[in-house]
């Protein structure tokens, strides 16, 4: 994921990342920060909701957000079919409090996208180096075991 989504969606500044495919895959995913950070996401960082959020996970700015490596943990619950009516949806949860105050403002629920429904997010407190690749990958066995025991001494 590009930053400065990662660090939102582990912080759980948001719980659903958008994506333009879909996925029938359930269950756990570790979330990796890519190592490319485009100009653009780096300058959300400095602008309102992006601030605040990032600020209440401990990142002053966007040169403190790790970057080409995992981050953290998360479980992918299930996925939502995005449509013309998602983005009210998506509004009514957050001010009821069933979703993050800035969910909306974290994601592109247009329509004929996808949210991935992330739960139990939890940052590994280290980045763990490696080459990210798009879509969902199975991570090599050797970086798991570092993933698993950066959580566990996270947890």
């Amino acid at each position: 994921m590009t930053q400065p989504w990662a660090s939102l969606l582990v912080a759980g500044a948001n719980c659903i990342e958008t994506r333009s495919w879909n996925t029938r895959y359930r269950g756990p995913v570790a979330i990796h920060a890519a190592t490319g950070f485009p100009a653009h996401a780096r300058a959300l960082c400095a602008q309102p909701p992006y601030r605040a959020a990032l600020a209440a996970a401990g990142f002053a700015s966007a040169a403190d957000l790790p970057t080409g490596g995992f981050i953290g943990l998360a479980d992918l619950d299930d996925v939502l079919v995005c449509d013309g009516a998602t983005a009210a949806a998506i509004r009514r949860q957050s001010q009821g409090g069933a979703l993050p105050p800035h969910e909306l403002d974290f994601g592109d629920f247009s329509a004929g996208r996808f949210g991935f429904i992330m739960a139990r997010m939890a940052p590994l407190g280290v980045t763990i180096p490696a080459r990210g690749m798009l879509s969902l990958w199975h991570v090599a066995p050797a970086v798991e075991e570092q993933i698993l025991a950066a959580a566990a001494s996270a947890g």
